[in-house]
């Protein structure tokens, strides 16, 4: 990556709103994460892709959530609440690229 930070790139796509929404709840990149790579990913793959593969794109981040220390617990016990908190900001983050408001 470069010496640019992921945060102030000037984009407005899906992964730069959700990778922004999830760092509002707390949930930031840690050392050795693809975090940025997978923001980047469905910023190139656009709203659209992303609306088409919400599922997927949740289950991508509900699995990291399991993973997560601070998390795994928690997402273990209460999957359900999981998911839907996380396919609120997936959904959030579409609407914000298509232009909507925050």
């Amino acid at each position: 990556m470069s010496e640019t930070s992921f945060d102030t790139v000037d984009r407005a796509g899906v992964g730069t709103h959700l990778h922004r929404l999830l760092a509002a709840w707390g949930f930031t990149p840690r050392e050795g994460c693809f975090c940025e790579d997978r923001a980047a990913e469905l910023d190139r793959r656009g709203p659209r892709w992303c609306a088409e593969n919400t599922d997927a794109i949740v289950d991508c981040l509900v699995d990291e959530a399991r993973q997560c220390q601070a998390l795994g617990v928690l997402a273990r016990i209460v999957p359900g609440p999981t998911r839907v908190a996380v396919r609120r900001l997936v959904l959030h983050a579409i609407a914000l690229a298509e232009g909507g408001s925050e």
